[in-house]
């Protein structure tokens, strides 16, 4: 086609500028433009293709097109009209509501008419910034006859959601209807957005049924708006109500947000789901993955059996839904479960990412199983996945803790040759595990090395790791040294976690200096939970609860973990009466009745000999989990009630079936009651699972050297001359009256000696042997343990702090046992 037909068709011309999209090159533009203005007369200065060649720069958000096009305009005498105008306005209002105002009050002077496409663009540059602005803009509008059309109202609604009440959107949704504009759907969503804004549920629930009765059906976007208002609601049943008898149906988006919501709640899941199937919707992989996230978050055993029990079923699995459900059977420690899960990802060729790939090496690590862990870690390196932070922050750790020293070391030496620098959290997580298992220097090493590497200051967290690390090890000099480099004191995070960690050093004093520190004004919840904990851990029940009554009295609402380390110090106190007044209290602090605290209770009432009250408890608890099961058998086995323990093992067994403490304390129990054949049988079980007790380990510092040792340790330079020394003092134990304990044996031997000369290769004892020789007589004996002490090693050290003159404090995996003079102020409530 030649110019001559282009400019003669002005028609042509438009539709060639319409038909340009933004996402095209401004290069054809640019030739139009060419043509427009070199054209004829009746080209150059047509304003209406002058107009849609500025709507198209506009488009494009190309200023320097505009300005061109302006300038045009100027050199032919050609005024802007109203269309000019208001394409200007819209392509400048992204700079801000004050071109857009003054272009509007140039329109005016130049005695040029806004329309209501003009007064609309106008009042929305001002929603963001000047609401109230654009109120009065509208009202102008109005005054000056302009009927205003949906967008216009939508427009003030957005300006009312910003800066007024309820009342005044419900007042303009009636002076909408009463001017004939008939609101839709972006109208309900504007107004239902408000509702949620300010979280006034009855409001939405009538804006929703109004929309219902003027015809409205709601699409994804209205459902979002109207859901959105659940995340402010403490009970969502309202608006769970009003969704179950809605004639339409929302998207499985829309369910998959309320029952998260619900699910963050406590509210019932498991009827909703049977609600979306009525209506047919099915959840989808995503769906579960966001429920199964959720109650673990919230420690919802029922419901994540449930999501188990229907992931399976409908064999609905993708990569992120395996990745949710193994950690959650892992976390409950369920292995043998997650085992399953992983073998039907395989099963269905699921595409391994690296969060499945973490979690399964997590699997492997947390059931025991080194060689699968390890095993799963070089397959992942085959199938060409890179490990990240979390897969070292993995496996280092629980190489750690199994014991795997040279293991651990060496994939810690393969990560930095690979040259993945470690990030923070893996160092937090590399000296929590050393921490646990007693390498206090390696821990310090590791913390210098972060804070060399890091290009920023070391975080209040990672100064916490550091504290809690050391007071695994009761090491209170450099728990000291770390609070000056720190300045912890002043940081609460650092302060709290030191108090604790002075707790768990046995200097409980120092704990207090530093609450007692704290002014009263900073004294929140957190601060009083350290001191609580610090407390619980030392069995101080009674001040447990004198300072528990402080907090109330100064009106600071308790949280669980402060009910958890309040009700651990009446458990390990024996005070159970004023334990049960506090469980029953939870609601008046409005605290939930989780496992967590059912568990402290059922621990309450098992160390207070009320077994038949703890079944009953543990039997009415809503999700009770593996601890539950394991805390009942503990006290049954201490009380020698094998009717409670057969039970309590079966519960346990029955969520985790390798769970080494079970067959452990169960085979204690039936030893306990000279029932040999069926400890046999026990310990025949654990041998065809291939289920392996975590061998004992204890630690302690002499001279400024860390020790460890280990159940039959060989490898102590000094083994000779400590079992030589436990000789003789096994014999002067005997003298005083003791007796081993044979009930902690789980296998059979040769002869008594053989047994008594087993018990006396427990690590505690090794280690206790060992300060003996080493330390000045008198000298308090601090020492670490992995596991909860045995009832042998526990009669045994309250012998020895008598017959030896010795204050001996065990930290073991529960709390810390003070021996004097015979006695240990746990009271024997272990």
């Amino acid at each position: 086609m030649t110019q001559g037909k282009i400019w003669g068709d002005h028609t042509l011309l438009a539709t060639l500028l319409k038909q340009q999209t933004p996402q095209e090159s401004s290069n054809n533009l640019e030739k139009l433009q060419s043509l427009i203005i070199n054209g004829p007369s009746s080209v150059r200065k047509n304003i209406q293709l002058l107009n849609t060649l500025i709507n198209c720069w506009s488009k494009n958000q190309n200023l320097r097109g505009i300005d061109q096009v302006l300038s045009h305009m100027k050199s032919q005498s050609l005024k802007p009209d109203v269309y000019t105008y208001t394409i200007l306005m819209n392509s400048y209002s992204h700079l801000g509501s004050d071109q857009v105002l003054e272009l509007l009050s140039e329109m005016k002077q130049a005695s040029i008419t806004p329309n209501r496409v003009s007064w609309n663009v106008a009042i929305k540059s001002l929603i963001s910034e000047k609401p109230s602005q654009a109120i009065q803009l509208f009202e102008e509008m109005r005054s000056l006859g302009i009927q205003p059309d949906a967008y216009s109202w939508n427009i003030l609604l957005e300006a009312h959601r910003k800066v007024s009440s309820i009342q005044t959107i419900h007042a303009t949704l009636r002076d909408m209807a009463n001017m004939g504009s008939l609101p839709n759907h972006t109208t309900y969503c504007i107004a239902l957005a408000a509702c949620s804004d300010q979280g006034d549920v009855a409001a939405a629930i009538q804006i929703w049924r109004q929309s219902r009765d003027a015809g409205i059906v709601p699409d994804s976007a209205m459902w979002n708006a109207f859901l959105q208002i659940v995340d402010k609601m403490e009970d969502p049943s309202r608006i769970v109500d009003e969704v179950k008898s809605s004639p339409t149906v929302p998207s499985l988006i829309n369910y998959a947000h309320l029952a998260q919501q619900m699910a963050r709640r406590g509210q019932d899941v498991i009827s909703f789901l049977s609600h979306m199937r009525e209506r047919g919707i099915q959840p989808d992989a995503r769906m579960y993955t966001i429920l199964i996230t959720t109650a673990v978050q919230k420690s919802d055993q029922t419901l994540i059996d449930h999501l188990y029990r229907d992931v399976c079923g409908k064999n609905i699995l993708d990569g992120q839904a395996t990745t949710a459900l193994m950690d959650a059977l892992i976390k409950g420690g369920r292995y043998q479960e997650s085992a399953q899960i992983w073998e039907r990802a395989l099963a269905a060729k699921i595409d391994v990412d690296i969060p499945l790939w973490n979690v399964v090496i997590d699997h492997y690590g947390s059931s025991g199983d080194v060689a699968g862990m390890k095993g799963a870690f070089d397959k992942m390196i085959q199938m060409g996945h890179v490990p990240n932070a979390i897969t070292w922050n993995n496996i280092v750790p629980h190489l750690l803790l199994r014991g795997k020293l040279k293991d651990a070391s060496e994939m810690w030496d393969k990560m930095i040759r690979a040259g993945i620098e470690p990030t923070e959290s893996v160092y937090i997580g590399l000296m929590n595990a050393y921490g646990r298992i007693g390498e206090v220097e390696r821990v310090n090493q590791l913390f210098r090395e972060m804070g060399q590497k890091s290009p920023t200051p070391i975080s209040s967290e990672s100064w916490v790791s550091l504290i809690r690390s050391l007071g695994q090890v009761a090491d209170h000099n450099a728990i000291d040294k770390v609070l000056m480099e720190s300045r912890g004191e002043s940081d609460p995070l650092i302060r709290n976690a030191a108090i604790v960690a002075f707790s768990t050093c046995n200097l409980v004093s120092r704990s207090w200096k530093i609450f007692n520190s704290i002014p009263k004004k900073d004294k929140n919840v957190a601060a009083y939970t350290s001191m609580l904990q610090a407390l619980s851990q030392q069995g101080s029940g009674q001040e447990a609860l004198q300072l528990f009554q402080e907090m109330i009295d100064d009106k600071i609402a308790p949280t669980e973990p402060a009910i958890v380390a309040v009700l651990n110090g009446c458990s390990h106190s024996g005070l159970v009466e004023q334990g049960k007044q506090i469980y029953a209290s939870l609601s008046d602090f409005g605290i939930y009745p989780s496992t967590r605290l059912g568990n402290v209770m059922v621990d309450l009432l098992g160390r207070a000999h009320l077994m038949d009250d703890a079944r009953q408890f543990a039997d009415a608890m809503e999700s009770p989990n593996v601890v539950t099961w394991i805390t009942l058998l503990g006290a049954a086995r201490n009380q020698n009630n094998i009717a409670i323990a057969e039970y309590a093992t079966q519960k346990a067994i029955s969520i985790n079936d390798s769970s080494s403490a079970a067959y452990v304390l169960m085979g204690n129990a039936y030893a306990t009651s000279k029932m040999p054949s069926e400890m046999k049988k026990i310990r025949g079980q654990m041998d065809g699972k291939e289920i392996r007790k975590l061998p004992g380990r204890t630690w302690l510092m002499v001279d400024g050297e860390l020790h460890s040792f280990v159940v039959d340790d060989d490898a102590h330079p000094d083994i000779a001359s400590i079992r030589q020394e436990l000789r003789t003092l096994t014999q002067e134990m005997k003298n005083a009256g003791y007796k081993f304990n044979k009930e902690v044996l789980l296998r059979e031997f040769e002869n008594e000696e053989a047994e008594e000369d087993h018990l006396c290769r427990h690590s505690e004892k090794l280690a206790i042997t060992y300060a003996l020789l080493k330390t000045p007589s008198g000298t308090p004996i601090t020492a670490t343990n992995n596991l909860r002490v045995c009832l042998d090693c526990h009669e045994a050290t309250k012998i020895i702090s008598k017959i030896r003159n010795r204050k001996i404090a065990i930290r073991d995996a529960s709390r810390w046992h003070h021996f004097e003079d015979g006695k240990c102020s746990c009271g024997d409530h272990f």
